[in-house]
């Protein structure tokens, strides 16, 4: 339809495995920068990259030419990876499975 305008934010959230705390705040700012990256690398607007010590959340500017649950699964497999080749943790870092969106329109 000519001159249709619309604009949607997703906000995710995943978790470490078993809610555990191994998110460490010495690196936590180059896991968000390294996050943002991939979203942009996706078309993507990153408004907010961020998380606690055991989950992030991200929230991105959508365009309905990308498939959300592509950009969430590639950037939970390649920050684990990364995490795990890049810090030593008590454990390795696993990411639970799923993850939750929620949708906002402006």
């Amino acid at each position: 339809m000519a001159n249709t305008y619309g604009q949607a934010f997703f906000h995710v959230v995943f978790s470490v495995k078993f809610r555990r705390k191994l998110l460490d705040p010495a690196w936590q700012g180059s896991l968000n920068g390294y996050m943002v990256e991939m979203l942009r690398r996706r078309d993507l607007f990153p408004l907010q990259v961020n998380g606690y010590r055991d989950h992030m959340h991200l929230l991105f500017a959508y365009r309905p030419r990308v498939r959300v649950d592509d950009v969430i699964k590639e950037i939970k497999v390649t920050t684990t990876k990364w995490i795990n080749s890049s810090f030593r943790l008590p454990e390795h870092f696993r990411r639970q499975e799923g993850y939750a969106y929620f949708l906002a329109r402006k």
